[in-house]
């Protein structure tokens, strides 16, 4: 199929919207344009379908992008303190994460949602093929019983950290990246990630619960401070 050719702006803009680690840095004002621009050229050339590039155009596109960069980010990183400054955070332990086939978790649906009702913790995802089911571990071996013939995976030993938010996480992009961003940072593994309206519900191994925990908590704290 035939690429369509584009400008080295529309190249170079689409190369490092790619790459967050280059927006990191241009927004923390610690980029060589004229390194950068020798870095990402062969890559904008092929971006954009350019028959020839020159460099020095790239580095004035970088620049010029840049800008706008700064100025977006600033805005939503305001946003995104504000968020979470306004958050609240809560941990369950004890989370028995099940995933399985979808014919079966309809088929037994009803019951699954009697047995829930008073439950401690419970959460039902859809996918594509299959259901997953985050759920107390005092009230799993029930549901896990209704579902034995239809189970793909189960993860024991699991928690759930959620975080409350105001409304407006919902319109507001950035939030959920900036909250795994910094557990990856400190070596926390995310297995399930859940939104439901203004919650936002982190499954976590048991191990790392407390930890995750603190790392949030931390963040919110020092940002209603600031």
């Amino acid at each position: 199929m035939h690429m369509r050719k584009g400008s080295t702006a529309e190249a170079v803009r689409k190369v490092i919207k790619s790459h967050p680690s280059i927006i990191d840095c241009i927004c923390f004002g610690i980029v060589n344009f004229s390194a950068l621009s020798r870095i990402i050229t062969k890559e904008v050339k092929k971006a954009g379908n350019l028959e020839k590039i020159d460099e020095n155009a790239v580095k004035m596109a970088i620049i010029r992008f840049s800008e706008d960069i700064k100025r977006r980010r600033t805005l939503n990183e305001r946003m995104i303190r504000y968020i979470l400054a306004n958050s609240s955070v809560r941990l369950e332990m004890d989370v028995i994460v099940v995933t399985a086939e979808r014919e079966v978790v309809l088929r037994n649906v009803n019951e699954i949602m009697e047995k829930a009702a008073n439950a401690r913790f419970f959460q039902l995802t859809q996918g594509t093929r299959t259901f997953t089911l985050a759920i107390a571990r005092e009230a799993s071996s029930s549901i896990v019983n209704l579902l034995s013939r239809g189970i793909a995976y189960k993860m024991d030993d699991q928690a759930a950290i959620i975080l409350v938010s105001p409304k407006e996480i919902i319109d507001t992009p950035g939030v959920v990246s900036y909250i795994t961003s910094i557990l990856a940072w400190n070596g926390i593994n995310i297995s399930q990630i859940i939104s439901c309206h203004t919650d936002t519900i982190l499954i976590v191994s048991r191990d790392d619960a407390i930890r995750a925990y603190n790392v949030l908590e931390e963040i919110i704290l020092r940002l209603r401070s600031s």
